[in-house]
């Protein structure tokens, strides 16, 4: 077992033993050699029945949910990315501020993307990049908007309710994340739809 202020050294030789043995991460997908070519990296964890997250998904596919916005295939909500990218649009599109300032907006964003009732939705395979941006709104087939439209309140915000507030705002507004279809563009100039 590793620890984190062991050396770099200590590190690699680690690893180098794992993957020798095959274990700690290396030992490959179940599906090796039966479809699949994944033969894992350190550390890396696998499905109770030892596969790889790619054939996890073939195979199991009720065990995953589309990301809010992206459509991922994950086993919670909201990925990283995406809900950065979110937070960063509330950002520039809103004038909701607290008293915590910019943790407010990291509050409003969490809150929303993690709450227990968030409605299963369905995933979409897709090619997987490893350095992806947020696509905006999901509006059908396969299509994302980020809307430029800027939402403005005048309600009192604290960091208990500013997650409140802006779902009323972008229901408003015609954006509903927990929707299927998060957003319906009115052919506004200044959406421009990315198909992933």
């Amino acid at each position: 077992v590793i620890a984190m202020n062991d050396s770099e050294c200590d590190k690699m030789l680690s690893a180098r033993r794992s993957a020798k043995n095959k274990k700690d991460g290396f030992q490959g997908c179940a599906n090796l050699g039966k479809g699949c070519d994944f033969n894992g990296f350190y550390l890396c964890t696998y499905s109770p029945e030892g596969l790889c997250t790619h054939c996890e998904i073939k195979q199991f596919p009720e065990r995953y949910r589309g990301c809010l916005f992206c459509r991922r295939p994950l086993k919670y909500d909201c990925c990283l990315t995406c809900g950065s990218g979110f937070e960063e649009w509330i950002k520039k599109h809103t004038n909701i501020e607290t008293d915590a300032k910019h943790y407010g907006y990291g509050q409003a964003q969490f809150r929303m993307c993690n709450k227990d009732d968030i409605p299963k939705l369905n995933f979409i395979e897709m090619k997987r990049e490893p350095f992806y941006k947020w696509p905006g709104f999901y509006i059908g087939d396969k299509q994302w908007t980020i809307p430029d439209i800027h939402i403005r309140t005048g309600e009192e915000i604290t960091f208990d309710n500013c997650h409140n507030v802006l779902e009323r705002l972008l229901n408003k507004h015609g954006i509903n994340i927990y929707n299927d279809i998060q957003y319906v563009p009115k052919n506004m100039p200044n959406d421009t739809v990315e198909t992933i």
